[in-house]
């Protein structure tokens, strides 16, 4: 069979059972060849009675064993390596799925305080302006209005306006906020989901002033105030919203440092050994500039706050071979 059928392999289940595979599968691809529940709980794999990697590539022949967990969650990650349509597919719908929740969870967060503002809340919003709100926008469900908000593609701010205004009223009765800034002001806890994301331009971590803006599609993105986006979002009138760090705020969070370094061998093992025993991972490394005697690195590294990098960068300047160190704005 193996020779007659080189674009596929044969696997066994801890019974006995075969199971048809393409060539280049792995152990969440066989998880989820075996049922689609078992791929979701997935946790681990035994190939061959060994604990291995979920990434790793199967081969004809071998014994696979899937370890489910309850608290187990479908890893957006898997779909890097999965090959089988069933499993893209799976994975794809349950991300789909986990997003629309968050959106709605947060499109309600941010109507709420919206509200708060004008000195309501949404059960005090009478149920026949907001069926009324509800038809002449075109939208089958309360869920429906918040899912909208929670991916950017409405204002809170001109929906809450119209909630509080009475049926028949030609404009909002409230002046909750001017222009297009949301006045309420939005916790991130760091861990808000797929619907709140950090800018990728600036990094911002906790202890950094931020500020939010809509985008249509993804929710909030949070800049660090002084990014030179937010100056050009502000001048395209962009909608954005107050934001700010929870007091409780959890998690690791990306940041660029700048390095000029002395070029020599063993710099870079010296470099992540400090950031190393500063308790700081290494996300990525790139090489900016290459000159006789330096060079000038980026780093791409986990921090927990503004504190935490200080600390860090105040070891990684004590190094005789770092010539230069700085944050990267941009």
């Amino acid at each position: 069979k193996v020779d007659l059928f080189p674009k596929e392999i044969f696997v066994f289940s801890p019974k006995g059972k075969i199971v048809k595979l393409p060539l280049g599968s792995t152990a969440v691809d066989f998880a989820f060849a075996v049922h689609t529940d078992v791929g979701m709980a997935c946790a681990g794999a035994k190939i061959n009675r060994r604990m291995e990697p979920l990434h790793t590539v199967l081969r004809n022949g071998q014994t696979i064993e899937i370890m489910t967990s309850d608290f187990a969650v479908c890893n957006p990650n898997w779909l890097n390596f999965v090959v089988t349509n069933k499993a893209r597919h799976a994975i794809r719908n349950h991300l789909k799925e986990f997003k629309e929740r968050d959106a709605i969870a947060l499109g309600g967060q941010l109507l709420n305080d919206q509200l708060r503002e004008a000195g309501m809340s949404f059960d005090e919003i009478d149920a026949d302006r907001l069926n009324a709100f509800l038809n002449e926008q075109q939208l089958s469900s309360v869920d429906a209005l918040l899912l909208d908000m929670g991916f950017g593609n409405r204002m809170p701010l001109i929906v809450a306006q119209h909630l509080v205004s009475p049926m028949g009223a030609k404009g909002p009765a409230l002046d909750i906020g001017k222009g297009k800034q949301s006045m309420a002001t939005l916790n991130i806890h760091g861990t808000e989901g797929m619907l709140i994301n950090l800018a990728t331009c600036c990094r911002p971590i906790p202890g950094d002033r931020i500020i939010g803006f809509f985008n249509p599609g993804r929710g909030v993105v949070v800049h660090r105030i002084h990014c030179k986006n937010t100056r050009e979002f502000k001048r395209k009138n962009t909608s954005w919203l107050n934001v700010e760090w929870a007091d409780d705020v959890d998690g690791e969070f990306s940041s660029d440092i700048g390095m000029e370094l002395q070029d020599r061998r063993g710099v870079l093992a010296e470099i992540a050994a400090t950031l190393s025993s500063s308790d700081c991972n290494i996300e990525n490394i790139d090489v900016a500039k290459h000159t006789k005697d330096a060079t000038s690195d980026l780093f791409t590294i986990a921090v927990r706050n503004r504190k935490h990098l200080a600390r860090v960068m105040r070891r990684l300047r004590l190094l005789p071979s770092v010539f230069k160190i700085s944050r990267v704005r941009n």
